[in-house]
């Protein structure tokens, strides 16, 4: 099996529009028109913790499966991708900024918090999400503008995962964290549930 990096951040359900729009800012142009459509946020399932994005269309029709372009500055992590995949840059470069794709999205909400994650489509572009530091410069951005309360690269390792935002005074970079174990939940599919503890394990106030 490949590899499936993801960045997940975790927001209040009160500013799931503003982290919406925000990605909108940092997508192709043809996907943040689709998505500023979709605004303001409301879910496809009510009730439900997987909750999708009423309004946008669903990737094979799956339930809460979204997928997007995301630009990003070059650095030699992109030009690398790239290269790799016999693609070349300039052919998906707009503006100085190269689209990343697709990456897939999903949007759990619960009744206090909702969990964006956006998940790498090969294993080629996960180990971009973990190196770039362009792409890591996005989603920081996003995650400040979408007033997330954390945000998390997930490299899929079974007990911890990487805090980006906000970091430990001294620490630049990332911060390996505890993560939520399989079965750590009372009911399975609990957003809020997951999120606070997420965050009480990653020492977030």
């Amino acid at each position: 099996m490949g590899l499936d990096y993801s960045f997940e951040f975790l927001a209040p359900r009160s500013g799931a529009s503003a982290l919406l729009e925000a990605l909108a800012g940092r997508v192709g142009e043809g996907y943040a028109r689709v998505l500023r459509a979709a605004l303001p946020w409301s879910p496809e399932q009510s009730g439900s913790g997987d909750a999708g994005i009423r309004g946008l269309r669903a990737v094979f029709d799956i339930q809460n499966y979204y997928d997007l372009v995301v630009m990003v500055g070059i650095d030699a992590e992109v030009r690398r991708y790239f290269s790799d995949s016999n693609r070349k840059i300039e052919d998906h470069t707009v503006n100085g900024k190269a689209g990343i794709g697709l990456v897939y999205m999903k949007m759990y909400a619960g009744q206090e918090y909702v969990r964006l994650v956006l998940t790498a489509a090969t294993s080629g572009m996960s180990m971009l999400l973990a190196c770039s530091g362009e792409v890591r410069k996005v989603m920081l951005g996003l995650a400040r503008a979408g007033q997330a309360r954390a945000l998390f690269l997930d490299d899929e390792q079974d007990a911890t995962w990487d805090l980006l935002y906000p970091l430990p005074r001294g620490q630049r970079w990332q911060h390996e964290v505890p993560r939520l174990l399989p079965g750590r939940l009372g009911r399975p599919g609990d957003v809020d549930a997951y999120c606070e503890l997420s965050l009480e394990l990653a020492g977030v106030g």
